[in-house]
């Protein structure tokens, strides 16, 4: 379907004060990125993909949250003391695949350049398991160093650590975010 700038000035017209007033914060309030994030969800959840899209994707969902329950103690072992082999209290992982980008991102030439939205979804990849698993998780920054090509420089950088748990432990989760964050 074409875009019709008339017709979609007419159907604001047409709207509520409500309406306006959540169009317009909707519009002005997130940026691009979070904006074109939004429509891609809602497009999926759409009436005419509920079938193709979400059971799909909830099947998915279950299976990965069985797979990371796995990994994790239960509560009673916990607080029995029992050591049991191969798993864990918390599990800490980088936030991102890459340093955090600067806000406005300059080229040679000053110009601010844009963000490339498919780097930005994929730097997500960390992130998607745990939410869609529906695992308790905190992001602390962390400085670590890092030697950009010369081994003389000693360049120091804040990268996202991820900790997360098994649902109902997050006290543990915000006591190894604690300690991560008392260590700059």
């Amino acid at each position: 379907a074409d875009f019709d700038a008339n017709n979609n000035l007419e159907s604001l017209s047409n709207m509520t004060v409500l309406e306006q007033q959540i169009s317009a914060t909707r519009s002005f309030g997130f940026g691009d990125e979070v904006q074109r994030r939004v429509l891609a969800g809602t497009s999926v959840l759409s009436s005419d993909r509920f079938h193709t899209h979400y059971e799909a994707a909830a099947l998915v969902r279950a299976k990965l949250s069985r797979s990371l329950e796995g990994v994790f103690r239960s509560e009673s072992d916990t607080e029995a003391m029992e050591c049991d082999e191969g798993k864990v209290d918390v599990i800490l992982i980088p936030t991102a695949l890459s340093f955090p980008c600067t806000l406005k991102p300059k080229n040679g030439d000053g110009a601010v350049s844009e963000i490339d939205s498919t780097a930005a979804f994929a730097n997500d990849v960390m992130t998607i398991p745990i939410s869609l698993g529906g695992f308790p998780s905190v992001s602390v920054p962390f400085q670590v160093s890092t030697s950009e090509g010369n081994d003389c420089d000693d360049v120091r950088k804040v990268v996202g650590l991820q900790v997360f748990g098994a649902r109902g432990s997050e006290a543990t989760i915000f006591k190894v975010a604690q300690a991560l964050s008392s260590r700059r």
